[in-house]
């Protein structure tokens, strides 16, 4: 490769991970404001007032045009594995990223 070749192919991979990286810094800054969310449902979820709510919900007392997703069986659940195997991806993305 000629130096102006490298020049341009260099110059492209840095174009790139810069997007990348300036992306990348986007959404950890809007998931930080999304935290005490997660907080708040996962609090929700252990909660005696979860399961009072979700007998009201299986009887029929909230009114059915209502969304009621959250007391499915898996629904929270499955969002709260997920928060989970996203944090260890992040947390294996951010060690291999110190390392280079």
């Amino acid at each position: 490769m000629t130096p102006q070749e490298r020049a341009v192919h260099y110059e492209a991979l840095y174009q790139k991970y810069q997007d990348q990286i300036n992306q990348l810094q986007m959404i950890v800054d809007q998931h930080e404001e999304f935290l005490p969310i997660f907080k708040e449902l996962s609090d929700y979820y252990s909660s005696q007032v979860y399961f009072d709510d979700l007998d009201a919900s299986n009887s029929g007392k909230i009114d059915p045009n209502i969304p009621q997703g959250i007391y499915s069986e898996d629904q929270l659940y499955n969002l709260f594995f997920q928060h989970h195997q996203v944090a260890i991806q992040i947390l294996d993305l951010a060690s291999e990223m110190l390392k280079q």
